[in-house]
């Protein structure tokens, strides 16, 4: 009881900053920067504090169960793997701090899988990594998701069994935006998509003709119904990281 009072004063407290940045305007904005470095401060403090009153044997578990993550990118396996019990989880996953450490190692085991140079890993790296490190960011503050990407919401709506660790981790931080989100996405009524179909067909002819230049990039999308001028091309080609040898690391 006294760990969730003291859960949700902090919350009240980072809810109050958060209303305080909408509310500032640029000449503020280094305050409100000095005051977020604050917070995020006094969450890794909580963290680390969190992880020392843990007895040695939840301590090695834990360390294991969150390499267990990175490994197999799910958390239900990684538990099963750890041989963490359900009540144990959930403890992990309402004790502030050490969420946010689950959170970080799923999130790691996402970018250990897209470090290629196909199609799918150079649009992760572009449009999704980003995303997720602003949501991680937002969670790790707030306990609630980011909701000017949805990215987590996007991603759980594709699968909701693979996502089952997110959907009840926003149960219990309350995070109503989430599920909300997540049933517009369900519904239709906001896009699921992870980045648009434009990029999504330049990186796959990219993928496949590395060596093409601009103007047979525009041919190639012209044949397939996407009619794009020159130097949007090169734009979208500098942001996906395009303008490389393939043979470099993106």
């Amino acid at each position: 009881m006294k760990a969730k009072l003291g859960r949700s004063k902090s919350h009240e407290k980072i809810q109050r900053v958060k209303v305080r940045h909408e509310e500032i305007d640029r000449s503020g904005l280094a305050l409100w920067k000095e005051e977020m470095e604050q917070v995020r401060a006094r969450v890794e403090s909580e963290a680390k504090r969190r992880m020392q009153s843990m007895s040695s044997t939840e301590r090695t578990k834990f360390k294991t169960f969150l390499s267990n993550i990175r490994v197999f990118g799910d958390v239900g396996k990684a538990a099963g793997k750890s041989r963490v019990s359900r009540r144990l989880l959930d403890k992990w996953m309402n004790t502030p701090g050490v969420s946010h450490l689950i959170d970080e190692a799923v999130n790691a085991a996402r970018i250990l899988g897209h470090g290629g140079t196909d199609a799918k890993s150079v649009l992760f790296r572009a449009k999704i990594a980003p995303e997720l490190e602003k949501d991680a960011e937002v969670f790790r503050v707030t306990g609630q998701r980011d909701r000017e990407s949805r990215i987590i919401a996007k991603y759980a709506a594709k699968n909701l069994k693979a996502h089952r660790w997110h959907i009840a981790q926003a149960a219990n931080n309350n995070d109503r935006g989430f599920f909300i989100d997540l049933g517009r996405i369900l519904s239709g009524e906001v896009t699921g998509a992870l980045y648009d179909k434009i990029d999504e067909t330049l990186a796959e002819i990219w993928e496949k003709h590395p060596e093409y230049n601009t103007r047979q990039i525009a041919a190639e999308l012209g044949r397939q119904g996407i009619e794009l001028e020159e130097n949007t091309i090169r734009t979208r080609k500098s942001r996906l990281g395009l303008t490389r040898s393939k043979s470099c690391k993106l």
